[in-house]
């Protein structure tokens, strides 16, 4: 079974994925579109005004306070995508159900 390797046929051409009229690329607008219909808020360029740079530190362990800072700020940017993720999730999973009820 696995004694001769695999080779693609040559019956006919090998094309890329076609684009159709719902998948067209309208660059940022179709993107806060679809933000929109998912029930995220719209997409922030760079980072949040509120958050301000930090003074530069005096000595170590000032660095080590601020380099906690910053990665207490990365986690809980982390941890609010990643509840954002699983709420999704939940609901494709609902929507899924429902499809699959109204199937049967």
């Amino acid at each position: 079974m696995f004694s001769k390797t695999w080779k693609p046929k040559k019956t006919r051409e090998i094309s890329g994925p076609t684009i159709t009229a719902d998948t067209t690329c309208k660059g940022s607008e179709n993107r806060s579109g679809q933000r929109e219909r998912l029930g995220l808020p719209p997409a922030l360029k760079g980072r949040s005004a509120s958050r301000t740079p930090p003074p530069e530190p005096r000595n170590a362990l000032e660095q080590v306070e601020v380099e906690k800072a910053k990665q207490d700020d990365a986690l809980s940017d982390l941890s609010n995508i990643l509840g954002d993720l699983k709420n999704m999730a939940v609901d494709m999973g609902s929507e899924l159900h429902r499809s699959v009820i109204l199937l049967l």
